[in-house]
């Protein structure tokens, strides 16, 4: 039996209500961009101080990189990338900008994919969680804060940049 997919998890901490017209329960259900960044950071960090570790941002992209792995050969194929819903597909067809959030899904997958065969080995998605720390971590503590993490999360990053401006 596979994996759980950790992301998942971000799903099992959004509330569930009833369908209504309410803005306050229509939030609930689509929570922001920001809330689901949150979400992922706080499952990320295992020791619950409030930081995130490098190990702890490495160890997570290996625990999310295993979970896209279907077929467990040690790399993610487009397919089983493409599977994954990092929070933000509902968000985008729900403020139409699911042509975006393709678009962005596509780069996120090419920049991953460093060597451009396709898929994303092992030492692909190390080197990107290893990169995506160093990125982030602006004060050099080797611990990202709160703030940082959210420069951490690139599928955040992309997927907001990737979204049309308010009008």
């Amino acid at each position: 039996m596979k994996r759980l997919l950790p992301l998942a998890l971000v799903g099992a901490c959004l509330p569930i209500t009833a369908c209504s017209e309410t803005s306050i329960e229509k939030e609930q259900q689509n929570p922001s961009d920001q809330d689901l960044i949150s979400m992922t950071i706080m499952l990320a960090d295992k020791d619950q101080d409030g930081f995130l570790s490098r190990s702890e941002l490495i160890n997570y992209g290996d625990s999310v990189f295993a979970s896209m792995d279907y077929d467990d050969d040690g790399s993610v194929s487009k397919e089983e990338f493409s599977a994954l819903d990092f929070g933000f597909q509902t968000n985008s067809k729900n403020t139409g900008w699911s042509a975006e959030y393709e678009a962005a899904r596509r780069i996120l997958f090419a920049i991953k994919d460093r060597n451009g065969d396709a898929a994303i080995s092992t030492e692909e998605q190390q080197v990107s969680s290893t990169e995506e720390f160093n990125h982030a971590d602006l004060d050099g503590d080797d611990q990202l804060s709160k703030e940082e993490s959210n420069l951490a999360h690139l599928p955040g990053v992309i997927f907001q940049a990737a979204k049309p401006d308010p009008d």
